[in-house]
């Protein structure tokens, strides 16, 4: 790749002291600046001086070398010297929401966020809104949001009892994960804690277990922590996949770990699975075990899981109800690309761009009315009961449960050069090219946003003005 001279203009020539160098910092489109900074700057302090200058919004800096320069370091501790050149990576509006989620939040391109939809389930952010800034990351639990600033800190609004206020300050943190009820965070020295509504069952784990975790998942009512050593530990709800004793031997060298509402599967390095919990929401999969060799991705639903193997056809197992069960479609799972999921179906991407439906007919299982208009498939997104897909050409085609998102139609003309389509648990969101944010569905779940959020997702990717 190709990187364009950056245009900064006329340098200014400023005494300055010796722990002040000259910095650029420039974005790929060849636009740049020149900032006096102090060496006792941290790398994030930088970062913001440059967004406001160029006026986009940035979230990491890279030096000439191509490493990515770690945010809370200071300008010192990373290696900066006078008339470094440093590449801007510029920050990206994302959606939030969950399948259990009955609002959405919106990171924007300046870090800042907006929130609509059930305003006791987190729509309503307005009395956090001076401290949602510079926000990297936005998760979802079933009434509340958590977001992750780039300091590290995090901000959470919400019903208190589902994780809208976590007790006290957290910092440090690089991912969380929300149940129904509750968050878990995971900090950056591999410690988690967890915080919300008591999510039942005596399976809580010893403070041993949760050390040197690298990544966590999260069911209805329980959560799964990977370490790093391959091993997993869980908690919550025994019966929703918070007891994992009797897999443990089993949890070795494990890669991933995928959900449904109240069980767990894990893929691990040998590219076999490992389940628990409910056994009928796919927490026993006997029937189906010697089947699941050269597994490259889990995928679950609401009661079903579906695994894509190395050789691209897809093994079920579950509840057949919801997609347990894909027998009427094997043969027609062939070449499969990604899998996705919503509480009672599944939908598989094929690499020619078409897609393959199971399960609940009425929730997305059933997509023969739009199957002539699924071409070209890039993208897909799903709430509790309807599917949306984004096409090569930025269109949108949805089926499944109209209240929840199924019928676009009302909004369908507004629907170009989309890039991106969150769902709520009965709605779905899209950002469209010129930066709008486009709603439908169910008005309780954000289907419809109030005059103040339309107004602020006018033009998502732009900075706020000072």
């Amino acid at each position: 790749m190709t990187l364009l001279t950056p245009d900064i203009g006329e340098k200014e020539t400023t005494p300055r002291s010796s722990e002040e160098i000259s910095v650029t910092v420039a974005l790929l489109s060849g636009e740049g600046t020149t900032i006096f900074a102090n060496l006792d700057w941290t790398v994030n302090h930088l970062r913001l001086q440059a967004q406001s200058s160029l006026r986009v919004g940035i979230c990491g800096l890279v030096n000439s070398e191509g490493r990515l320069l770690t945010g809370r370091n200071t300008l010192k501790e990373v290696g900066l010297k006078e008339d470094d050149l440093l590449h801007a990576t510029v920050r990206q509006a994302k959606l939030a929401s969950t399948r259990q989620s009955y609002a959405f939040a919106l990171m924007k391109g300046d870090g800042s966020v907006v929130s609509w939809g059930s305003n006791r389930l987190g729509g309503d952010s307005s009395t956090v809104q001076h401290e949602l800034r510079d926000v990297e990351q936005i998760q979802a639990s079933g009434g509340a949001f958590a977001a992750i600033r780039a300091d590290g800190k995090v901000i959470t609004w919400g019903d208190a009892s589902m994780g809208g206020k976590p007790g006290r300050w957290l910092e440090n943190v690089k991912q969380i994960q929300g149940t129904v009820g509750s968050f878990a965070a995971l900090h950056l020295d591999g410690s988690v804690e967890s915080w919300g509504r008591q999510i039942g069952g005596n399976c809580i784990p010893q403070p041993n277990e949760l050390k040197n975790v690298k990544q966590l998942c999260a069911s209805d009512y329980a959560f799964a922590a990977l370490k790093e050593d391959g091993t997993v530990a869980t908690w919550g709800h025994a019966a929703s996949g918070g007891d994992s004793s009797w897999v443990k031997e089993q949890l070795r060298n494990v890669e991933t770990v995928a959900a449904t509402s109240r069980a767990f599967a894990a893929l691990t390095l040998e590219g076999t699975v490992v389940a628990w919990g409910d056994r009928d929401c796919g927490g026993e999969l006997r029937a189906v075990a010697n089947q699941l060799t050269g597994v490259v991705q889990l995928c679950g639903a609401g009661s079903a899981f579906a695994a894509l193997r190395q050789d691209r056809t897809v093994v079920t197992w579950g509840d057949d109800r919801a997609g347990g069960d894909c027998t009427i479609v094997e043969l027609q799972l062939q070449d499969v690309y990604q899998l996705h999921a919503n509480e009672k179906a599944f939908c598989a991407v094929l690499h020619s761009g078409g897609v393959v439906t199971w399960g609940d007919p009425t929730c997305g299982g059933n997509s023969a009315v739009v199957d002539w208009a699924l071409k070209d498939v890039q993208q897909v997104a799903a709430t509790a009961f309807a599917f949306a897909a984004i096409l090569k050409n930025g269109q949108v085609v949805t089926w499944g449960e109209a209240h929840c998102g199924g019928d676009s139609s009302q909004v369908q003309d507004q629907l170009k050069e989309v890039q991106q389509i969150r769902g709520s648990r009965q709605a779905f969101a899209a950002i469209v090219g010129d930066g709008r944010v486009v709603t439908w569905g169910h008005p309780n779940s954000g289907g419809v946003c109030d005059w103040i959020a339309h107004f602020h997702l006018c033009d998502v990717h732009a900075l706020d003005q000072p």
